[in-house]
């Protein structure tokens, strides 16, 4: 990190960008665009119209070669951002509006109009001046043995940043690996039916999606997984892709997996487009880094965007029956309490 934020700041030139994988060694910084470059960071939203409101500007696919680029070993880090003094929190939904479309989700998984889906929560902190992305990365460093590290800052103003626990899937030449990861506790709780089913779904889900792509798909045991305070259940799939299966295609058949989205995936992207009262934008979307022979893709969770002097927090809870509208509201102010805790100075 030493090396690669200050290599960041020695041009004025957009877009940037850092990523660093979770699992791996090294970590890459880029600035400048060429037109082609065997190194290619991706980007895409949500959905197909979901780049709206604060995502204004940002493309609903995007594939950056950056001109300028530099690696290096990642070492873990312990920083805490010092920000602006915070002066205003806005949720959209509010709580009123959230007990309302959980109460909704709820009566349509009892009446099997869909089985799981994942509702989102924007929340919006206001400061007294302009963000520094760098310093909110740098915040986000002590996540990296657990999670893929990411920033896109397309101008001075403009940034998206996060530190994800979970993958879309990697390659390496026609080996693939992705994975379910659901449901949520802190530490030191103990794990529930509702959070088992959640992992179940998305399980459900791959092998569903994979089985016509991959001549062997294998899946591991659940077993959890620590970010933070919070913990996650967790299943590795494995396979050999077809030799006809491309990225693009992996791309459509898994995202949005029902560990964002929901399932059936066609009617609850639908739903969700209809009742949530913001754009998810690049939020909980694949990101990461595509080449011919390598590619490996985080989705864009624990997220947040800065506009200026906003910064707008992204997370989400999957409802299944016997959700509780409190606890979920609970668990989105816990998937992003750290952030509020640099708020607070």
């Amino acid at each position: 990190m030493n090396r690669l934020i200050p290599f960041l700041k020695t041009s004025n030139e957009y877009p940037r960008f850092y990523w660093k994988a979770r699992g791996s060694t090294k970590a890459y910084v880029g600035f400048g665009q060429k037109e082609t470059s065997p190194f290619i960071f991706k980007a895409q939203s949500f959905h197909e119209n979901s780049c709206d409101g604060v995502w204004s500007g940002f493309p609903n696919e995007w594939q950056f070669s950056p001109e300028h680029i530099l690696t290096a070993d990642w070492v873990e880090s312990s920083h805490t951002p010092v920000l602006p003094a915070c002066i205003g929190r806005k949720d959209s939904p509010t709580f009123e509006k959230w007990w309302h479309m959980v109460t909704d989700a709820m009566k349509k998984i009892e009446q099997k109009e869909f089985q799981k889906i994942v509702l989102a929560r924007q929340t919006t902190l206001t400061f007294e001046s302009p963000l520094d992305p760098l310093e909110l990365l740098k915040g986000l460093m002590s996540f990296g043995n657990q999670a893929s590290l990411f920033m896109v800052q397309l101008d001075p103003q403009t940034s998206f940043l996060g530190a994800s626990p979970e993958k879309l899937f990697t390659r390496n030449n026609r080996l693939i690996s992705t994975e379910a990861l659901a449901g949520t506790i802190k530490n030191g709780e103990n794990w529930s039916p509702k959070e088992f089913e959640e992992v179940e779904v998305v399980r459900h889900f791959l092998q569903n999606q994979l089985n016509s792509y991959c001549t062997d798909l294998r899946w591991a045991p659940t077993e959890e997984r620590p970010y933070g305070h919070i913990k996650h259940l967790y299943q590795k799939f494995d396979g050999t892709l077809k030799s006809n299966i491309s990225d693009k295609m992996l791309i459509a058949q898994l995202h949005p997996t029902p560990a964002l989205g929901g399932f059936p995936r066609d009617f609850t992207i639908n739903y969700l487009k209809a009742v949530e009262p913001f754009h998810r934008g690049w939020y909980g979307a694949p990101i990461g880094m595509v080449s011919e022979k390598e590619t490996d893709l985080a989705i864009a969770i624990r997220s947040m965007l800065v506009r200026g002097n906003e910064l707008h927090l992204f997370s989400g809870a999957g409802i299944v029956k016997g959700s509780d509208p409190i606890k979920e509201w609970e668990e989105l102010d816990r998937k992003i309490s750290h952030v509020l805790k640099w708020a607070e100075g």
